[in-house]
């Protein structure tokens, strides 16, 4: 696979889905790669998504793959991604001013949200926006794991 082309997929996949994407680690060291990014996209003004993505490729070496009758250098390697979704809820803080704001945080959150605690018991809002999250992680998912099968020998 191009690696520079599979950076660039991920990267477009979450732009698609309207996720700013912070990358907070890269490493490169000998046939070892990886980096993990942090992706947010506002979902309305108290709830924000955040996809954090971890890739490690181990066994990283480049080889030499013939395209049409022309040679183009590629990769090969062990590649491992780990992905993990969260709503975060009053992103901004506004209703951690005070203990009575942070009562009312709780009220809402637990009986107008559907917040419930593990994410198989939430309702209402908080239950649309964990399926629309999963559903969103699993494409990303799906375009990643494509992209790499298409090179798989």
């Amino acid at each position: 696979f191009d690696l520079k082309d599979f950076y660039e997929m991920l990267s477009s996949i979450f732009s698609q889905l309207s996720y700013s994407v912070d990358e907070v680690d890269h490493k490169k060291k000998g046939p070892v790669y990886g980096f993990i990014w942090e992706a947010y996209k506002t979902v309305d003004d108290y709830s924000r998504f955040k996809v954090w993505l971890k890739v490690d490729i181990k066994n990283l070496r480049e080889v030499e793959v013939e395209d049409e009758g022309r040679k183009k250098k590629m990769f090969e390697g062990d590649v491992v991604m780990i992905f993990k979704g969260f709503i975060i809820t009053d992103y901004g803080g506004k209703w951690e001013a005070n203990p009575y704001l942070i009562f009312l945080k709780g009220f809402f959150d637990k009986y107008l949200y559907g917040k419930q605690g593990h994410p198989a018991l939430a309702k209402g809002v908080y239950r649309d926006w964990v399926v629309k999250l999963d559903g969103e992680v699993s494409d990303i998912i799906n375009e990643a794991k494509s992209f790499l099968h298409m090179f798989k020998a």
